[in-house]
């Protein structure tokens, strides 16, 4: 598990701008998906 983080993070410093943007972009994506707008409960 301690060499699947230090790998992550390796990649994760090498990160650019647009890439930080796609990984936010996914991270907001699943949110919205699993979270039905980050906890909003009135619409289940």
């Amino acid at each position: 598990m301690w060499h699947l983080y230090n790998t992550a993070l390796r990649h994760a410093n090498g990160f650019g701008t647009n890439e930080w943007l796609i990984v936010f972009a996914i991270t907001v994506g699943l949110g919205v998906f699993f979270l039905r707008g980050f906890g909003s409960r009135k619409n289940y």
